[in-house]
């Protein structure tokens, strides 16, 4: 039986697995507007829409910003959020769905496109990176960053490890990796990691030959 809870849940224990705090938020999303001048901005994998209110707020109407998620959920929040803002954001464009499928909808290029603890979540991430790079305008940037679950993260350092000293521990975890697997997401060693980004940033410059903007 499904939990009748189990959507609020979802929102909120998102929120408190990826808790960044507000100024750090803001602070970002002043660097994203930075590099997008009065140029079109893409989040994908919007989430709860803490970096899209931000964008919203300190664009005040100069960006056209796009955020998309295959999230019903995210979605509907999200949504939900910017509307209580008020008409002065009303150019924030939100798409359920994926990048393939908003650029089939829309027809547009971006100035810069972000995305943050995403690649993991794709079956061919490097398929999305080919997708981001021929979708960004000449002379666009691609931002993304670390973005750590401090549960996830550490289960994540833990998983490198052939060994674990800790008999209890070690057992917890056997548990929880087995507990994975009967909901259908295992928990496998990720190639681009929601905490690394370093390897979809290598990626982007070996492949796209794009320069590295620290």
């Amino acid at each position: 039986m499904i939990n009748p809870y189990h959507r609020k849940i979802n929102v909120e224990n998102y929120s408190v697995l990826r808790f960044v705090p507000k100024k750090v938020t803001k602070n970002y999303a002043k660097v994203i507007l930075k590099y997008a001048r009065n140029g079109s901005i893409l989040e994908l994998g919007f989430g709860t829409g803490e970096l899209l209110k931000n964008l919203a707020e300190l664009s005040r109407g100069r960006n056209l910003i796009f955020g998309v998620d295959k999230s019903k959920n995210m979605f509907f929040y999200t949504r939900k959020i910017l509307k209580e803002m008020g008409i002065a954001y009303q150019n924030v464009i939100l798409h359920r769905g994926t990048l393939n499928s908003l650029i089939k909808k829309f027809k547009i290029k971006f100035n810069v496109i972000h995305f943050k603890a995403l690649l993991h979540c794709i079956s061919n991430p490097e398929k999305e990176m080919d997708l981001m790079s021929d979708f960004l305008l000449n002379g666009g940037y691609i931002i993304t960053g670390h973005e750590i679950s401090y549960i996830e993260d550490r289960i994540e350092q833990l998983f490198k490890y052939k060994k674990i000293e800790d008999r209890e521990v070690e057992d917890i975890f056997k548990f929880y990796f087995k507990l994975r697997e009967k909901i259908g997401k295992p928990f496998i060693k990720r190639k681009y990691p929601a905490g690394d980004s370093r390897n979809a940033a290598f990626y982007f410059i070996k492949n796209k030959k794009f320069n590295l903007v620290k």
